[in-house]
């Protein structure tokens, strides 16, 4: 309107500030003293000022008009509500603003009521708001306002990436219903051929479990999509119903999208807590910017807290902070998707590696010669060694750095996130064949070393063909297998085998491994721990028996090939199927910032492109 801001002052020895304005008619300076701020909160839905400018106090309000029509003596008109209606409709948030007059006593007395509610220790927050509803009642209204609320570059588009990895939205907001329907539909939730269904103005319990049955009988006749809409006052009284939280899940889960609207910051963390409590196996995430989405980042497994105009509140309550609601697609289809698969490998291995090499020991104390009698079948030293030395830096190395697609494809193929929503790294079925595994592999370690070129026996009170120093050649023969079947089998799961960083680390642990052996095995510090393997590893490094058995038991690895291979044939994952078309070249690297701009027309695969052959391809394996 032309108002122009001149300056805000604090006013020396009183709490109030001074502002100062100048109209756009006149250059005259009107002069404003702000008394008191009530602030505004999630549960008042409004802020209020009280000023004096000369003799006169005024109290001016500004609010949600759902909120502001029950403190004004008289209601919007129609033209009012029109206007409302339609800036709603357009995507704007709009305020309603009323103001009345007050009498300077009154104000002064409650004033000092007002400072009192805010030094109370307990129940500070309930205290204002009391106090305040006694100033905040009986306005007349001035007018309205509508901003724009403007989205961030690359939203539509990063949604739909997201939606199309198989994760489903719903949007938690405090807007009005046309204003987040709009704002949705911006966002491409909502397309054209959806159905809406509103669940809005409940008056109760009861009224809200008729809305649910009247939905789902129109979710059972829809043809195409099904799109929810919900408000304050109807999540507020189907929680309260008895089995309403059952219906609503049912219904939501049915729908392709949800948006409510006109929620309160407990209502938002209700909503999360509803589908955590529904859906034990799956995972929530919560993202927001301002104060009002604390609850809910705080009530979800994941909270995403983005960095904006509206505070700081949301970042630091968050698990993770990120700068755009773009960003939120790397963030999901690089780093948790890769670190989902690094964290299910990671502890795989470290459970295989552990029964590999206690195979060894558990296969010797049966063996008839032992007699249970305690022996240990590879050398204590190195079997100190073998977890943080020998077997500790190849799996961080590997699994850490491993590199599958480039960051520039991965949202050509979100379909690949899948991997992760349907389990395919950890479960019970990889859980038993990586255990499999470790003793297929370590039976074959301690065995074919110990049949071919080993002893019955460890010590000198058992058979008389005892031959110690051939039974810990065979022993460490025994050994080195282990460690070469444990890091072949690290490098088959790797995406990246021959990477630099792979090579060198795998070297590095063998490295280490002959290191442990030579420094055990020919230093006055070896004899003193280790006495047993004196002379031994230059003995099984330079002798063909040994140097046979050492190369034709890996051998036995060529089988772990040929199953990984098959496995890969008959049920290969989306990301494999990815890496197959990308091999071919069938896949273009496309800039962050112009990522999937062909397809984010519609929500689902464009005809005749990888992302559907990912899909189709995908879809007959999942059945």
């Amino acid at each position: 309107v032309g108002v122009t801001f001149t300056s805000r002052e604090r006013l020396p020895g009183r709490p109030g500030w001074q502002l100062r304005l100048r109209e756009p008619s006149s250059e005259q300076e009107l002069i404003f003293e702000i008394i008191c701020e009530i602030p505004f909160t999630s549960d008042r839905k409004r802020m209020s000022v009280i000023c004096q400018r000369g003799d006169q106090v005024v109290c001016i309000c500004k609010g949600a008009d759902s909120v502001m029509q029950d403190l004004c003596e008289k209601q919007l008109g129609i033209a009012d509500s029109d206007h409302l209606a339609e800036y709603s409709k357009s995507g704007l948030r709009t305020l309603v603003f009323a103001s009345k007059v007050l009498e300077r006593g009154f104000v002064e007395e409650w004033h000092s009521r007002y400072v009192q509610a805010q030094t109370k220790a307990e129940g500070r927050e309930e205290a204002m708001a009391e106090v305040a509803a006694e100033v905040e009642h009986s306005f007349s209204i001035v007018g309205i306002s509508a901003i724009e609320d403007k989205l961030q570059e690359g939203v539509p588009e990063a949604i739909v990436t997201i939606k199309k990895a198989g994760i489903r939205f719903w949007v938690l907001t405090g807007d009005k219903t046309e204003t987040a329907v709009e704002i949705v539909r911006a966002c491409q939730l909502f397309t054209e051929d959806m159905l809406l269904v509103s669940l809005l103005s409940c008056t109760g319990p009861d009224h809200s479990l008729a809305l649910l049955k009247s939905a789902q009988e129109k979710i059972e006749v829809a043809q195409g999509g099904i799109g929810l809409v919900l408000d304050g006052t109807f999540v507020g009284a189907v929680l309260q119903a008895d089995g309403g939280s059952a219906l609503l899940y049912t219904l939501a889960m049915a729908s392709r999208a949800c948006v409510c609207c006109r929620l309160s910051p407990q209502q938002k963390r209700k909503l999360v807590e509803l589908i955590k409590a529904h859906n034990k196996r799956g995972i929530t995430l919560a993202i927001g910017d301002g104060a009002n989405d604390v609850s809910m980042l705080q009530g979800a497994h994941v909270g995403i807290g983005i960095h904006g105009k509206e505070g700081n509140q949301a970042v630091q309550a968050s698990d993770v902070a990120i700068s755009q609601f773009r960003f939120l697609v790397p963030l999901l289809l690089c780093h948790g998707r890769r670190a989902y698969r690094r964290v299910s490998v990671f502890l795989c291995y470290i459970l295989y590696k552990h029964i590999v090499l206690a195979m060894g020991d558990m296969i010797w104390a049966h063996q008839c010669s032992t007699r249970f009698s305690g022996q240990i079948a590879y050398p204590e030293w190195m079997s100190s060694a073998f977890p943080a030395l020998i077997t500790g830096l190849p799996v961080i190395v590997a699994i850490g750095y491993d590199r599958d697609l480039p960051d520039e494809i991965v949202p050509l193929c979100p379909e690949i996130y899948m991997a992760g929503i349907d389990r395919l790294y950890f479960n019970a079925r990889v859980f038993v064949m990586w255990v499999l595994s470790a003793v297929w592999h370590g039976t074959l370690a301690w065995l074919v070393p110990s049949l071919w070129v080993g002893t019955n026996a460890a010590t000198a009170h058992l058979p008389p063909d005892y031959s110690p120093v051939e039974f810990w050649k065979a022993s460490s023969c025994s050994f080195i297998m282990v460690i070469t079947f444990i890091n072949t089998r690290l490098w088959l799961y790797s995406y990246s085998p021959f990477a630099k960083h792979t090579i060198l680390v795998m070297a590095f642990s063998f490295l280490m491994l002959f290191s442990c052996l030579f420094g055990l095995g020919y230093t006055s510090i070896g004899e003193a721990m280790q006495p047993q393997l004196a002379g031994i590893p230059g003995v099984i490094v330079s002798d063909w028996k040994y140097l046979q058995v050492m190369v034709v038991t890996p051998l036995f690895l060529l089988l772990d090939v040929l199953v990984l291979f098959l496995w890969g044939l008959i049920r290969p994952s989306p990301l494999e199927l990815a890496l197959r078309r990308y091999r071919r070249g069938e896949l273009k690297a496309v800039p962050w910032q112009k990522t999937s701009a062909i397809e984010v027309s519609t929500t689902a695969p464009v005809p005749g492109t990888a992302e559907e052959e990912i899909m189709e391809d995908y879809a007959k394996v999942r059945a």
